[in-house]
């Protein structure tokens, strides 16, 4: 007597794909709360690293005779002010995306997120990659663009994603 069987695959079969410990971090998705506590732990350590490196550029700056504050550079008409306060701006941008990129990208955990206990990862279960990272760190911008909507999704959607999660493709877990 011969069985006729026919291997059918896991997907084919309605069944997860996935091992079933990612199944279970899946299910321990990261609040509002706990995320933004991160978050502002982030911000907190990024700014006191963006001010000491801003206190050297003055002082390298003020040492080369190139700032000189009597001249008129705190005058906001002065265009070597605007100059100098569009330099912070793209200078804080790019200390942010870089932290935030190189964090994600490297453990899936920022500094505020490891003392949370929280990581990100895609929504395969899997690490991100530094382009993943990268993309999440775009979708900060867009999150925090229209009166903080995108990270305020968070608290309201099923699966506790903010606009960067939903353009990066990752959630926010506990640990």
């Amino acid at each position: 007597m011969s069985l006729n069987y026919t291997p059918i695959s896991l997907a084919q079969s309605g069944q997860s794909i996935r091992p079933p410990e990612v199944d279970l971090l899946l299910t321990s998705k990261a609040g509002f709360w706990i995320r933004a506590a991160a978050y502002l732990l982030d911000k907190l350590l990024i700014s006191i690293l963006f001010v000491l490196l801003a206190l050297l550029t003055l002082i390298v700056l003020s040492n080369n005779n190139l700032l000189l504050i009597n001249a008129g550079l705190l005058n906001l008409t002065n265009p070597a002010t605007l100059k100098y306060l569009l330099a912070i701006i793209y200078g804080r941008l790019l200390v942010d995306g870089i932290y935030f990129t190189f964090f994600h990208g490297y453990s899936g955990q920022t500094v505020g997120k490891m003392i949370m206990n929280l990581r990100v990862i895609t929504t395969a279960g899997t690490r991100l990659s530094y382009g993943k990272a990268f993309k999440r760190w775009l979708g900060y911008l867009a999150s925090g663009s229209i009166l903080w909507i995108g990270y305020i999704m968070v608290a309201v959607t099923q699966d506790n994603q903010g606009l960067h999660d939903k353009i990066a493709g990752t959630y926010v877990i506990r640990l």
